[in-house]
């Protein structure tokens, strides 16, 4: 089932009464958390020089805390791979040399308020 009108006939109907929506309902609070998504993604350009991506912010969060790639692995339900993955990103997109230089420009430029 789907929200987007992929139901038909009784199991359409009943999708509606167990979500409380009408299909039509459905669809506009779709586009409307599409149009919210959009804002908050240019909002966080505008403050975001280096481009980094919503999931790369919550990892820079958790490097400035001096949390490691296992431990932000483990939080974020990631392998530490992963994360380390994410961090060097991080790293190439702010052109910084290390963990704490990218922390410290990111505090400096008010990205981790």
């Amino acid at each position: 089932m789907t929200f987007d009108g992929g139901v038909t006939g009784p199991k359409r109907a009943e999708e509606e009464e167990r979500l409380g929506y009408s299909t039509d309902e459905l669809r506009g609070l779709k586009a409307a958390r599409k149009e919210l998504e959009g804002k908050v993604e240019r909002q966080m350009l505008r403050r975001n020089p280096y481009g980094l991506t919503f999931r790369e912010l919550t990892i820079l969060h958790f490097v400035a805390a001096g949390r490691s790639s296992k431990e932000i692995g483990i939080e974020l339900e990631i392998s530490p791979l992963t994360a380390q993955k994410h961090v060097s990103n991080i790293l190439a997109k702010m052109d910084a040399s290390s963990r704490t230089a990218a922390a410290a420009r990111a505090l400096r430029e008010g990205l981790l308020d």
